[in-house]
Parts: C-alpha cells; sequence; structure tokens
C-alpha cells in the first residue's frame, strides 16, 4: 500500500515538472515574423514605343486612356507615356514644352504616384537641356552675326583694294599723260631751237655775202 508521503511527493514532483515544462515554454524565443514582400517595381511602359518606333501611334493611344480612364495609375501611367514619347529625341513627336506639360500634369494630379517621382527628374531634366537650347541658339546667332561682320569687313577691305587699285591705274594714266606732254613740250622746243639755228646761219650767210 502506497503511503501518504509517497503520493504527495509524487504530486509535488508532477506539479514541479509542470511547471517547468510551462516555463521553458513561455520562455521559448518566438520566430520572427516573415518579411513583407516589397512592392513590384512597374515595369517602364514607353518601352514599347522605343522598341517598336511607333511613337505617334503610341501618343495617340495613350491621349485616348487619358481621356477614358477611370483610376488614378492609369491616367498616370498615360501621362508619363506621353511625357516620355515627348521627351525622347529620336522620336518624329520629340517636343520639349509637351513633354514639360505632361510630367508637370502627372506631378500636380497624382503626386503619390510612383511615375510622379520619374517626372520629376524628368522635368529637371528637360529644363538643363532647354536651358542648354536656348543658349547654344544664342551662340549660333551670335557666331552668324560674328560671320556676317568678317563678311562685311572683308567686302570693304576688297573695295578698298579696288578703289586703291583704280586710283593707282589713274594715277599711272595721269604720269604717262605727264610724260608725253613733257616729251611733246621737249620735241617742240628742240624744234624751235633747230629753226633758230637756221635761222641765225641764214642771217650770217647774208651779212657775209653784203659784206663782200
Amino acid at each position: 500500500m502506497i503511503s501518504t508521503h509517497t503520493v504527495i511527493f509524487r504530486s509535488l514532483a508532477g506539479l514541479v515538472l509542470l511547471l517547468v515544462v510551462l516555463g521553458g515554454c513561455s520562455t521559448k524565443t518566438p520566430e520572427p515574423a516573415p518579411p513583407v514582400p516589397a512592392a513590384p517595381i512597374p515595369l517602364f511602359p514607353p518601352q514599347e514605343a522605343v522598341t517598336g518606333g511607333d511613337f505617334s501611334g503610341f501618343a495617340e493611344a495613350n491621349k485616348k486612356t487619358l481621356e477614358t480612364c477611370d483610376s488614378d495609375e492609369g491616367c498616370a501611367t498615360a501621362l508619363f507615356n506621353l511625357g516620355v514619347v515627348h521627351a525622347y529625341p529620336p522620336a518624329p513627336i520629340y517636343n520639349q514644352s509637351e513633354a514639360l506639360k505632361y510630367f508637370r500634369e502627372l506631378i500636380a494630379r497624382y503626386p503619390d504616384s510612383p511615375w510622379a517621382s520619374q517626372a520629376k527628374f524628368w522635368v529637371e531634366l528637360l529644363k538643363k537641356t532647354v536651358a542648354f537650347e536656348k543658349d547654344r541658339r544664342q551662340l549660333r546667332r551670335e557666331i552668324k552675326a560674328r560671320k556676317s561682320d568678317i563678311e562685311e569687313l572683308n567686302e570693304q577691305i576688297r573695295r578698298s583694294r579696288d578703289i586703291d587699285s583704280e586710283i593707282d591705274q589713274k594715277e599711272q594714266e595721269q604720269l604717262r599723260q605727264e610724260i608725253k606732254e613733257r616729251e611733246s613740250a621737249i620735241e617742240e622746243l628742240s624744234e624751235q631751237i633747230r629753226r633758230s639755228r637756221d635761222i641765225d646761219s641764214e642771217i650770217d650767210r647774208k651779212e657775209r655775202e653784203l659784206l663782200k
């Protein structure tokens, strides 16, 4: 027969074991929660136009989408697409002003869209490009004006040389005329001297005859 002390001991041992088991379960480190999957990065919608080359068709399709879109995501994507195809230099519809218009509308209407942050980048890039193009056009105008000034200066130099040449020709002609006149005067004077000598000779001859 089991004594009362034995029953009590066994009961206490069982209770201690239960407490140890429960304590071990309560102090066990909980497993970490599974990581939240990152939001998928959207693809680059204008790649369709860049790859296929139909920029005009792509733009028209997105304009129609923009007229009928019923969600922020769809409207924002259409605006982004229109901005990119107008900002792409090889595209036949390349127009920086139009691109800026669509990007700025996207930023204003859908600031929380993932395309808005990219649109801000495009806006800054286009602003720098527009400023660069403006400076380049100004430089071209200045170069053209300088070329015009140089051409005009060269024309003035050419005319000056022609005038100098014409003056030289006139001076040479005048000098020739003066030489010719002087030669004629010398010939006439020489003729007068010759005649004077003949007259003197004739007078001397007649005087000698009278003295005979």
